[in-house]
């Protein structure tokens, strides 16, 4: 194998723990959130969310897999933070549309990171198109949230 081959892998699977990672923690925050939504459609809409980031999660980390690597997991601290900031926020203000707020900011938050990634010039191959899709469905995301405002 060339150096430039295990260059790309890594550039690749690098990306993949991106996309495993995003999505992970799309999943952690609505599971986090879904007990303290009242509105049956948003909590419904959220579901579906749910299960699309854990399908996302599952995909990257079957692709590396496939690279004979193992995705990396976000720190037990950095989750537990998450959570204790969802929980703050949500004790001040659960209703629909702070919630709808909270879930479209970390879909840009997602969107953000995942894109740099792919700005930067590398060759990432078949994860690019799996990162292109979680950008697309968490722009899809933000935009349905946006009825919640």
């Amino acid at each position: 194998m060339s150096k430039n081959t295990v260059l790309e892998k890594s550039a690749e699977a690098s990306l993949l723990c991106d996309v495993y990672r995003n999505a992970k923690m799309g999943a952690d925050a609505i599971i986090n959130l879904l007990h303290r939504v009242t509105d049956k459609e948003l909590k419904s809409e959220l579901s579906v969310e749910l299960s699309r980031y854990e399908d996302f999660a599952a995909e990257a980390k079957a692709a590396l897999k496939e690279l004979d690597e193992s995705p990396e997991e976000e720190g037990m601290i950095s989750r537990l933070m998450a959570k204790m900031g969802i929980t703050m926020n949500t004790v001040i203000d659960k209703t629909s549309s702070h919630i709808a707020q909270m879930i479209i900011e970390g879909c840009v938050m997602g969107i953000t990171d995942l894109q740099k990634r792919l700005n930067d010039g590398r060759d990432y191959k078949k994860a690019e198109a799996l990162a292109r899709r979680l950008i697309a469905f968490e722009e899809d995301t933000a935009e349905r949230m946006r009825a919640y405002l």
